[in-house]
């Protein structure tokens, strides 16, 4: 009968050993691998499920809010729809110099911007025009008197007032200080007793 060394027992018993221990940590490994895994995964799935819940996601068109109370000069246009006066400022940047209905020259009627009800028709400034200090606003209406507010996309209102029509017409000129790159001037009639404004006409405009 033959037997095996004490040695080669003893190393084959060890060998065996380690085999196991390294297949135990392999198995571990695998485990914990696959709870991150698991975990990963509940994240994400939280994280999607909180998002389709958001007022953002079921509405694409939403616009991000703000605190502040100055109008914005970009998210409210109204299509020249009658409307509730918006927040007034105290925070005047700017004048407007009523010229008296001096109107000098005219655009192309092509180029006016005119309210829904024809009750105010803008030459001046155009859509998108670059506007500055010593530029005109100008145009004809059949009120007595048109409301304007100057609007930029840093400070928000920063010109507001009256205008006053002169055998039809109406005109001014801008002083004012902005560091912002866009905004809208708004022209329209004012309802002093219900406080709407009516016959609006928004323009879009650049400032250098």
């Amino acid at each position: 009968m033959i037997t095996k060394p004490k040695n080669n027992r003893l190393a084959t018993r060890k060998h065996n050993n380690l085999s196991r221990i390294l297949a135990h940590k392999i198995i571990l490994s695998v485990i914990i691998l696959a709870l991150l895994c698991a975990a990963f995964a509940i994240c994400e799935i939280n994280h999607i499920t909180n998002f389709i819940k958001s007022p953002a996601a079921n509405n694409p068109d939403a616009t991000a809010q703000t605190t502040s109370t100055v109008p914005s000069a970009q998210n409210d246009f109204t299509n020249g729809d009658s409307r509730t006066a918006v927040t007034q400022t105290t925070k005047q940047e700017g004048i407007v110099l009523d010229t008296q209905g001096n109107v000098i020259s005219t655009v192309p009627q092509s180029e006016w911007s005119v309210s829904t009800d024809g009750i105010i028709s803008a030459y001046s400034p155009t859509k998108n025009a670059i506007l500055s200090s010593g530029s005109t606003i100008s145009g004809e209406s059949t009120t007595s008197i048109v409301s304007f507010r100057l609007i930029d996309n840093v400070s928000g209102v920063i010109s507001q007032g009256n205008i006053s029509v002169n055998n039809g017409k109406f005109s001014g000129v801008f002083e004012f200080a902005t560091t912002a790159t866009e905004g809208r001037l708004d022209l329209f009639s004012s309802d002093t007793n219900s406080g709407r404004e009516s016959s609006t006409v928004e323009i879009p405009v650049r400032f250098n």
